[in-house]
């Protein structure tokens, strides 16, 4: 009887070859270093290492030595500096961005949590309701004669509205129901800007409103100096 030799933990396994070693093979062809950084997003010192370990690993002698005499002669030229400095540049700004929109989120969070619009829109709604039944209870309750006076100054009043027709519209401020997100009239600040653009501009740019817009609502992060200064 014949002893079967025990399997040592993990021998028979496959071990599976990491993404950016996949990467690497399949792009050997035009493989080098600066493009394997630019992929992954890596700083100089761990993308040199790495990119190193993947062609001594998975590269045969002959391509491996044609991508390492490739890679000693370009780390002394001026293009390899170059090339540093940018993709420390790119990283930092995408660190930058991701730390910017957090911080937008978790402010607008802050401001103004959900639900605090749809409560001021309730609340006002049910106002409306209100007022409506009241006045259609008064209605109701008129007399025959006070309807005949009603008519003839309902009649005088349509001739007045026509004639305030012809000047300039409500402001804003007169709405009875201004939109509101907590204390803050939005209603108000809209008109004040529509107000604002139609004494300096005489047509809307899309380009550059939208721009100011964005400056106005604390996200000028997104167009940086393309604002201009009221």
């Amino acid at each position: 009887m014949t002893n079967k030799r025990k399997r040592t933990p993990g021998e028979g396994k496959r071990k599976r070859v990491a993404n950016d070693a996949q990467w690497c093979l399949r792009n050997v062809e035009t493989l080098n270093l600066q493009g394997f950084a630019t992929q992954f997003g890596l700083d100089k010192q761990y993308a040199t290492k790495r990119y190193q370990d993947i062609v001594k690993k998975y590269t045969d002698e002959e391509t491996r030595e044609s991508l390492l005499q490739d890679l000693k002669g370009w780390k002394k030229s001026v293009a390899s500096t170059e090339f540093w400095q940018e993709q420390e540049r790119r990283i930092a700004l995408a660190i930058t961005r991701s730390a910017c929109s957090r911080f937008v989120n978790q402010t607008i969070q802050e401001k103004f949590p959900r639900g605090s619009s749809n409560n001021n829109n309730g609340s006002s709604s049910n106002n409306d309701n209100d007022n409506n039944n009241n006045n259609n209870n008064n209605n109701n309750n008129g007399s025959s004669s006070d309807a005949s006076s009603g008519i003839s100054h309902n009649n005088n009043n349509n001739s007045s509205l026509e004639n305030d027709d012809s000047g300039s519209s409500t402001p804003m401020e007169e709405y009875n129901d201004p939109f509101m997100i907590k204390d803050i009239n939005v209603s108000d600040l809209f008109q004040q800007y529509r107000q604002y653009i139609s004494s300096h501009y005489s047509s809307f740019i899309i380009k550059k409103d939208i721009q100011e817009i964005m400056a106005a609502t604390d996200i000028l992060f997104l167009a940086p100096s393309d604002h201009s200064v009221y």
